[in-house]
């Protein structure tokens, strides 16, 4: 015959119950942020990937009247600038726009007199 249960006997399975309901617990949290981790942060990455460096309908604000300064006005400042050489050598100024980490870029060209004349959207 099996030996009595004591109120001891229990207290100690009660105990062990809630322990192992604490670590249940537990695991289904970590568990948890470990599948909204290796969810939402790709998801986020590549929804940040393929965002335009700015709204392009800003780019319909640009015309071939406006300077640097006035296209910076409007598009903020370029995430990179260089000076290029045209096919006669006359130097004019290009700027690209892009997030960091994304690949959309939009291109801004200049002319010789630093007028603004052109824009690309690399996407």
């Amino acid at each position: 015959m099996d030996a009595p249960t004591t109120h001891i006997d229990s207290k100690k399975d009660a105990s062990a119950h809630h322990l192992a309901v604490k670590i249940a617990r537990i695991i289904i949290a970590v568990g948890g942020v470990v599948v909204l981790c290796l969810i939402l942060i790709p998801g986020m990455m590549i929804w940040q990937f393929n965002r335009p460096p700015f709204s392009l309908e800003l780019l319909k604000q640009l015309d071939r009247t406006m300077t640097a300064d006035d296209v910076r006005r409007v598009l903020g400042t370029p995430s990179d600038s260089w000076i290029e050489e045209d096919a006669e050598g006359r130097p004019y100024e290009e700027w690209v726009y892009q997030r960091r980490n994304s690949w959309p870029m939009v291109y801004i060209y200049f002319d010789r007199d630093g007028k603004f004349s052109d824009s690309e959207y690399d996407y």
